[in-house]
Order: C-alpha cells, then structure tokens, then sequence
C-alpha cells in the first residue's frame, strides 16, 4: 500500500484513500465518523482497473474528490456528495499529465499543480483549475522542472503562487535553480529566480499577503534549510537549519496566525544504515511581523490595554508620509482601514472607536506610503 490521503469533512467525518497492491493496484477508499476511530467503513474500491498515485480533497460543499492515474499520463476522477453512498461515473479531465497538488479556493474551485505531458523527457509544470464544474486550459508555469520539487499555493484573492526547481543543462542536480512564479487579473508575472543552487522547495503565503520559501541549500558539501521571506517586494534571507547530510519533503501551512512547517531531516548517509527523523517547527505570524521595517517610522503600543471604548495609538515618522491605520482579526483577517491621510514626520496620536469590533484579541499596524510596517497586539473587553 502506498500514497494515503486523509481529509476531514465539516462533520468530523475522516476519509481515507491509497494505492493497493502494487501487482494489480486499485485505488480505496475508507471512512470514519470521527469518533469510533477502531471501526472503519469495509474498503471500496474507486478505480476500474490499475490506478495509482491517487490524490484526495474535499471542497466547501462536503464533496469529496479522488483523482488517480493510469499508465504513464491519463487522469481519472470520481466524486462523491456529502449523504451519497455510491462514487460518480469515472471522468477523464487530462490524457496527457500527472497531478501533484490540489488546492480548494474560497470560490469553491479545485486548483491543481501538474506535469503536463509526463511522457516527455522533462517535466512542465502546470497549472489547473476545475470550476463551476468545468475545466480550464492547462497553463505551462515553467519547462525542464524535477518532480516533485516543487510547490503551489493561493493568495488573499485566490490567485496561485508557483515555485519550482527547474534543472539546468550539464549541473549536477542538487545545484539546480529554484523558480517563482505568481498570477495576478492581469495574467502571469515573469519567472523569478530565487536561488542558483537549491531543492525541495515549499511555499506559503499569510494572512497579510507575505511569502515565505523554504528550499534546501548545498554550500561546501553541507546543507543549509533557508527561508526566503518576501517583504514589502524584497526578499529577505535566514538559515533555519544546517546538517551535514541533507533536509527533503518540506511542507508549509498558514492557520490561526500561525505558520507550520513539517520537513526530513538527514543524520546519516542514506541506505541501510541511515536515519532521519521527522522535525516540527511552528512560528508567530505577529512575531514575524515585528520585525518590519523600521526605517520609515515606530509604532508604540496602544494606551489603554485592554481598552473598552477607545484607545489611542501614538506613532513617529521619520519623514512625511501617506498613512493608513490597518486593524486585523487575531487570524490575519482584515477587519477595518482608517485613512489618516498625508501625515508630516514626527510624533503623533490618533483615537481608535472599537464600536464594531467584539471582545477578543486584535492586531493593528501602521501602513506607510502603501508598505505595512510594524504590527502590534491590543485587546478588546467588554
């Protein structure tokens, strides 16, 4: 057995699909009430004859989806609607590629990252989306790319973020080029390069739209895991980790005003007598966004805290500036702008009325001639 996949419902209930035999391989299919977790659902078999590599997800509407393949490229699916005990008929949305990622949008739209064409002799990474139950045309991100080294992810809009590790005729593989690439309303934006000499990337994007990049480095025969952190367009380099041997199966997620990260990491050679372990790292997101730029100006903390009513926030900027109070729900969600409009450099007060906000934790940060600068945590009570 291989390939599992596990997703929750909205009603707790846990579903489980893999790869079976891997002589006369078949997809299933088991579920569970999320509960009783000993008594699982008799396993169903989804495929018809010889699928692999299967990929499951389930959208707003409690529909499940399974994608598998056949062969070497043809893509097969199934669904099945919340109540129903009986999979759809067998669709086949793409004859010639691999699915790697999917991605539910807030629209309810299925977001896939895919080699089209597998069958050639190098991969293209590509870019899907099933909406409204109908597909759109596959969209070549980037060519010559190393599966799976790569990543997706959407943005604030729903617009996908690629990064890719894209090989680079007569380099030794471990010193290949990681790319990034984005779509905006107004179509893709040129191909990025990140780094000339990096693998296994990962990507993420938080509630206030910042990208992080996780890639594995090999520099003087040793491996540095290195976050690239695009700020205000810029950007901005850290080691997280470094190892004799290497780092491999980076995974990122953005939830509850926390970024997680889930990766291998090496601490022997690799055979039989290898090790490595699975490491578990998580961070703030309000203690990243401190760390913003400074330059243009400080942000002190709001008097009083807690507050009931009213609080006021004193700010100085080091030179006349446009500027915009931004207040954030706990999880990143913008809540309310207020702009204050062209203000002179120096100190200054400015009242916040939190009518309409609840009781419970908030963010506020000053945004500076368009670029969010530093964030600070104040507290509502009743």
């Amino acid at each position: 057995m291989s390939y599992p996949h596990i997703v929750s419902d909205s009603e707790g209930t846990i579903h489980l699909t893999y790869d079976d035999d891997m002589f006369d391989p078949h997809i299933i299919y088991k579920f569970n009430d999320g509960i009783n977790w000993d008594t699982w659902s008799d396993p169903d078999t989804i495929d018809l004859d010889n699928g692999h590599r299967n990929l499951l997800v389930a959208d707003n509407n409690n529909r499940l989806y399974c994608f598998w393949h056949w062969a070497s490229g043809t893509v097969y699916y199934r669904y099945l609607d919340v109540g129903n005990n009986e999979w759809s008929e067998v669709f086949n949305p793409c004859d010639s590629a691999m699915f790697l990622k999917i991605i539910v949008g807030g629209d309810n739209s299925l977001n896939i990252m895919g080699d089209f064409n597998p069958m050639l002799s190098y991969s293209r990474i590509t870019y899907f989306k099933f909406n409204n139950d109908a597909w759109s045309i596959p969209e070549i991100i980037g060519s010559n790319t190393i599966l799976p080294n790569n990543d997706m992810v959407l943005d604030n809009q729903l617009f996908p973020h690629f990064v890719w590790c894209q090989h680079v005729p007569g380099v030794a593989y471990d010193n290949d080029s990681i790319m990034y690439r984005y779509k905006t309303s107004e179509g893709w934006s040129v191909p990025e390069l990140i780094n000339c000499y990096g693998n296994f990337p990962a990507i993420v994007i938080d509630n206030f739209n910042r990208k992080y990049i996780i890639q594995v480095e090999n520099i003087n025969e040793s491996f540095y895991l290195k976050e690239y952190k695009k700020i205000n367009d810029e950007w901005e380099v850290s080691t997280i980790d470094e190892n004799n041997y290497t780092f491999y199966h980076n995974r990122l997620l953005c939830k509850n005003g926390y970024i997680y990260f889930i990766n291998v990491h090496v601490d022997t050679v690799i055979g039989p007598s290898g090790y490595t372990k699975l490491i578990f790292r998580k961070k703030e997101i309000l203690t990243s966004l401190q760390e913003n730029d400074e330059q243009s100006g400080q942000l002190l903390q709001n008097v009083p805290n807690p507050f009931t009513y009213t609080t006021t926030i004193e700010y100085t900027l080091e030179e006349d500036a446009f500027v915009s109070l931004i207040i954030f729900d706990f999880t990143g969600k913008k809540i309310k702008s207020l702009n204050l409009g062209s203000i002179n450099h120096g100190s200054h007060l400015t009242t916040f009325y939190s009518s309409e906000l609840r009781t419970g934790i908030y963010l506020y940060a000053l945004e500076i001639n368009g670029r969010l600068s530093q964030m600070k945590k104040m507290i509502k009570t009743e």
